[in-house]
């Protein structure tokens, strides 16, 4: 999936768009002249990434949202389908890493990773893949990891979630496929963001 897949001036709502990946994407699909809905935790750093769009003279609109809680990202795709129309891309971006040995991992550390690399693409799915099946057209992008299919050591709980997002979306692309909407998987390795700190 790249960003020149994109018809200019189609709608482009990418998690996570505050920084890292998420921003790159952004910036990427504005050059090729998408509308960005810019969503991050933080409403800083997405009106951060509105601000460089707008400076190579995109549009862009930022939202503060927490991928994990299901209530808020429906309210948000209700708001952006009110707003802006209907997405062409959704981009599941917005996670979060974490690291050390399972035994010493908190539950509660362990499944904050689940509901924000998981839960987040699951709610981000629900909440807009149905208006794009009913208008039987539209692509779902979902950021997975390397660590989906490669076993490292004290990255349980980031592997795992990974792993489960890239199940996700291979039964979701099938589930799909007759409503006209794609769904793609991207497996990064490791990129110089925000999450590696």
């Amino acid at each position: 999936m790249t960003s020149g897949s994109a018809q200019r001036n189609s709608l482009v709502v990418v998690t996570g768009a505050g920084s890292g990946i998420g921003r790159e994407t952004a910036l990427a699909f504005a050059g090729q002249g998408a509308r960005i809905v810019v969503a991050d935790i933080n409403l800083d750093t997405a009106n951060e990434t509105v601000g460089l769009i707008e400076k190579q003279g995109g549009t862009a609109h930022p939202y503060a949202r927490d991928v994990a809680d299901e209530g808020a990202v429906t309210a948000f795709a209700d708001k952006v389908c009110d707003t802006h129309g209907v997405p062409d891309v959704l981009i599941n971006n917005a996670g979060i890493g974490q690291a050390g040995r399972f035994f010493d991992t908190p539950s509660a550390d362990f499944q904050r990773v689940l509901n924000i690399n998981l839960g987040g693409v699951v709610h981000g799915c629900r909440a807009f893949g149905p208006r794009m099946a009913e208008r039987q057209s539209g692509h779902i992008v979902n950021i997975s990891s390397a660590a989906a299919y490669t076993p490292i050591p004290e990255m349980g709980a980031y592997a795992t979630s990974k792993a489960a997002v890239f199940m996700f979306s291979d039964v979701l692309r099938g589930e799909l496929a007759r409503d006209k909407v794609k769904v793609s998987t991207i497996c990064p390795g490791i990129v110089n963001t925000n999450i590696i700190r």
